[in-house]
Parts: C-alpha cells; structure tokens; sequence
C-alpha cells in the first residue's frame, strides 16, 4: 500500500513538473510571436500612416476606407517637384531649375517587392482587413483632418493562448479624437 502512494506521488510529480515547464515555455514562446508579430504589424501600421499622409496631399483629406487608400496608392500619380541648381548669378546666387514631375504614388511609397495587393489584410491573421477611418474634429477654432488605422490583437494573435494578452486591445497610429499620427505602441 505505501508503494502505492510512493508511485502515486511520483507520477503526480512529473505530471505537475512538465506541466509547470510547459507553462514557462508558452509563456516565452508567446513573447517570441507578440514581439516578432508587433514588429511586422508596426511596419505595415507606418506604411499606412504614409499612405494617408500622400492621400491628404493629393485630396486634402485623409482617405475614409481601405479600398479607396490602396486604390489610390495602386493607381494614383502625385506632382514631384524637382529643384536643380544649373548654375550662379552675377552677384555668385544660384540659379534654380524647378521642374515638375508626376510619379506614381506606388513607386514612390511602397518598398520594393511590396504586395498591395496584400496590404489590407492583417499579418497572421485569417483575412482580416485593417480597420481604417477618417473624419475632422475641431481643435480650437480650427478644424483639422484626422484619420486612425487599427490592428486588433485578436486578429494577429488569434491562434495564441488568449489568457495571454486582452482581445480588446490593438495597435493603432492615428487618432480620431486628437490630430496626432503617432502609434499607440
């Protein structure tokens, strides 16, 4: 009967080890995802922050959904101007050159190798799109354009353990309540 209870406590003692091992280890592998991941969804979050700010310059408001911003970067052409220096004046001023250049808003915006076709969806997650809004707000006695691109965590980090981080959160650059287009990082 003691033996019994000797291998008993055993057993439960390795089942309760690994367990406790286990634990540690998806802890640390979850930090290695949430770290990998928050940098992949960061860069795309400032690709789209360029992409609106373009968006602006072009129409003078921030774009209002996602398609009309990829459409706009896919298709789009914006007026470079390019200064050159072609030589001094008598009192030794140079004189410029200003010539005026229509690129493609793609070609100038989105790295080389860069899918736009992919660029509404969510790294990691099942298709989800990022959510992207825009709207005015008053500052003072000015009203200013305002734009916000959100990424939730439930959606990139759907197939971890959800004890481990709050579905509620995302990562976010923008805001539609302050003129800002810092991330929330």
């Amino acid at each position: 009967m003691h033996k019994k209870v000797n291998i008993a406590l055993l057993v439960i003692a390795i089942l309760s080890g690994f367990w406790f091992v286990n634990g540690i280890y998806t802890r640390i592998d979850f930090e290695e995802q949430f770290d990998y991941r928050k940098k992949v969804v960061i860069e795309r979050l400032l690709d789209y922050k360029n992409f609106q700010l373009a968006y602006k310059d072009a129409h003078g408001i921030f774009a209002k959904d996602i398609d009309t911003l990829l459409n706009f970067v896919k298709y789009d052409t914006f007026n470079v101007n390019i200064v050159t220096q072609t030589g001094f004046d008598s009192l030794n001023e140079p004189i410029l050159d200003t010539s005026y250049v229509y690129m493609a808003v793609r070609d100038s915006l989105a790295p080389k190798g860069y899918t736009l076709d992919q660029a509404a969806v969510i790294p990691f997650s099942e298709n989800k799109s990022f959510d992207v809004q825009a709207g005015q707000i008053q500052k003072g006695r000015v009203k200013v354009e305002v734009f916000k691109v959100s990424a939730p965590f439930a959606a990139f980090l759907h197939d971890q353990d959800d004890n481990l981080y709050d579905k509620a959160d995302e990562w976010s650059i923008g805001s539609l309540t302050e003129p800002t287009y810092g991330g929330n990082w």
